[in-house]
């Protein structure tokens, strides 16, 4: 019996709140859409309308049908039906319009946007590289991601750090042989809204497959703060099913030391520890703070042992290596509806831990205090920022969620040294010119995204913009000003940033068309003499020699006898008449291969030529 009573009172219980709730819902779904219809998209829209069909359908017309019997003597029926026929229009109506808002269109699937190379006359420029409409990737390396830094090696920024006569190998590179590379990544939002993963594993193969033979370590770092996940089932790649995890077992399985660290165990709500600095005897993992400043860093000790202070650099019991540390920031650019754009500098928030300041706060600070430029400035500057443009979140409400069907496919990749400038130019030269707003094909070029643009406008959340674009509680021009206090916090730290366009190169390499995937089979142009390669057959080193009138960055690929690709090289610079590389019979994780016959490929443009190599080691 005592049960019996308790699954009354609960489902009386239930009952009552589900009346409350529907009225609740119906009100607010009627006062807030108003005279706008469009309302109906936004997402507390979409919950009061699930709820108020519920209410309407299952609670209230039938609660008015079976009170209409015992009337039937004193209303007239003529008055009962007229009632009951408005309430069903209503739900039938707010019944489609919801169904019909859920029906997200498909974005655009491969689109491509205007930008031009300039050469600034300043003496101290920030440079910005891009290139665009790379094939689909498939593979370890990401074509994209390689002809990048060909086209960065070209203007003397050097990915490897190396005394040897290779491409992209100077003693002024980036990545020393025995260097700890933390990469930044996105690991808060699952599907686009993620790190793109073909390129996470393109960079920490070209990272691993170091000339003169990797021995360091690489580690994925992220405060995804309220979410994070380093295996989504669903990921933002060719593969949808290739999480980061994945990615670092892949190269953890080889021997190579990647592991991942996870800072929102460190660093977030409950889980956040305040710590000291090792030098202070504090061994524990967590955040250091300093108050004064807001800034806060992570310090931690990675699966092999690595103890790493981000601000101050690799703890050897006595004294910090901050020299072999070294950070690469690779967010993807999308859209977000709190602060217009995400790209380099909003994505340090998955850098910081704001359990002192609180979630609120700590987006105004951004935008007034520059509190990303006080992290870079004062706990750890990027050494390289990497944008992945492969899909980006042009529809101007979703980001920066980036659901897979309402992304844009531009298969582009932006690199500088600078994160203020490039995320001017990913912002307002990328971004802008693809955005677009589901069911209001009116829009276009979002002023949200333009990094000059002066409305600082704020209506308040829940209302809209002059453009009729929804506010969700800060300015219009929130990019525009945390560019601007974050350029500030740089500039009063001596970090040579700029937004000023007249102090910036644009270098661009662009691939003709829309990416696929590569194929073994492709035609041979007749001009055979293109391609020289001498002794052949080798036993221990053969020279490759292209002629011709070429425009680098192009790829030089060797296949097995079964068409496995075995080694991928990219020229970059030209000596004399010719482009000149060598190669020394390994694969590109540096193993020596068994002797046969290799198929040695060019590839430059549309045009492709292949000749046959001999390795005869004894």
């Amino acid at each position: 019996m005592k049960v019996n009573s308790i699954l009354h009172r609960i489902l009386d219980f239930f009952k009552t709140n589900y009346i409350v709730i529907g009225v609740g819902s119906l009100l607010w779904l009627i006062i807030r859409s108003g005279t706008k219809p469009s309302r109906f998209s936004y997402p507390c829209q979409r919950v009061a309308a699930n709820n108020s069909i519920f209410f309407l359908s299952s609670l209230a017309l039938p609660y008015i049908i079976r009170q209409i019997k015992p009337l039937r003597f004193r209303i007239r029926k003529e008055f009962a039906i007229p009632p009951l026929i408005v309430l069903l229009i209503i739900t039938f109506i707010i019944f489609f319009k919801t169904k019909q808002d859920n029906k997200y269109p498909v974005a655009p699937g491969f689109v491509s946007f205007e930008i031009s190379e300039k050469v600034s006359s300043d003496p101290n420029p920030s440079s910005i590289f891009i290139v665009k409409n790379f094939p689909n990737p498939s593979g370890v390396y990401h074509t994209g991601l390689d002809s990048l830094f060909s086209l960065m090696a070209v203007h003397g920024i050097y990915f490897y750090k190396s005394t040897k006569l290779l491409p992209w190998c100077d003693t002024s590179g980036l990545i020393a042989k025995d260097d700890v590379v933390l990469i930044k990544v996105n690991a808060e939002w699952p599907e686009r809204g993620m790190t793109n993963t073909d390129i996470l594993k393109g960079l920490i193969g070209r990272i691993v497959a170091h000339p003169d033979t990797f021995v360091g370590e690489v580690c994925l770092v992220e405060n995804g703060q309220w979410r994070f996940s380093w295996a989504y089932p669903l990921n933002n790649a060719e593969d949808s099913t290739q999480s980061m995890q994945v990615v670092m077992d892949y190269f953890a399985n080889q021997g190579y030391r990647v592991s991942g660290y996870n800072w929102t165990a460190i660093g977030y709500g409950g889980n956040n520890r305040w710590v000291s600095e090792y030098e202070q005897g504090d061994t524990n993992h967590g955040y250091v703070r300093e108050d004064s400043s807001g800034m806060t860093y992570a310090k931690f000790k990675t699966v092999y042992g690595t103890r790493i202070s981000t601000r101050l650099g690799i703890w050897h019991d006595s004294i910090y290596d901050n020299a072999h540390l070294k950070f690469i920031n690779v967010p993807v650019l999308k859209s977000h509806s709190l602060m217009g754009v995400t790209a380099s500098i909003k994505h340090y928030i998955g850098f910081l831990s704001y359990a002192a300041i609180g979630s609120g706060a700590m987006h105004n600070r951004v935008i007034n205090d520059g509190l990303l430029g006080v992290e870079m400035g004062k706990a750890r500057f990027p050494d390289l920022n990497i944008i992945d443009a492969t899909w980006v979140s042009a529809e101007i409400t979703t980001g920066p969620g980036a659901p897979t069907n309402l992304c844009t496919r531009l298969n582009t990749v932006l690199a500088s040294k600078d994160p203020v400038a490039v995320d001017y130019i990913a912002g307002g030269r990328v971004l802008r010119p693809v955005s677009w707003w589901q069911g209001h094909p009116w829009l276009n070029n979002y002023g949200r995204h333009d990094p000059d643009n002066l409305n600082t406008e704020n209506p308040g959340s829940g209302r809209n913009y002059s453009d009729s674009t929804p506010c969700f509680g800060f300015p219009y021009n929130a990019f525009h000003q945390y560019l601007v206090s974050t350029y500030n916090q740089l500039q009063q730290r001596g970090y040579p940033v700029t937004m000023d366009t007249n102090q910036m190169n644009i270098f661009l390499f662009q691939f003709p068309g829309p990416g696929k995937k590569e194929k073994p089979e492709s035609k041979n142009p007749s001009n055979l003499n293109q391609l020289e390669i001498e002794p052949n057959p080798f036993a221990s080193q053969t020279t490759i020699r292209i002629k011709g009138n070429l425009i680098a960055p192009f790829n030089i690929k060797i296949f097995d006898n079964q068409g496995t690709l075995v080694k991928s090289i990219q020229l970059i610079s030209k000596s004399h008449d010719a482009f000149i590389t060598q190669w020394d019979g390994t694969n590109s994780f540096g193993k020596r291969l068994p002797n046969g016959t290799y198929l040695v490929r060019l590839e430059c443009d549309n045009s492709i030529i292949q000749k046959k190599i001999i390795l005869s080691k004894n």
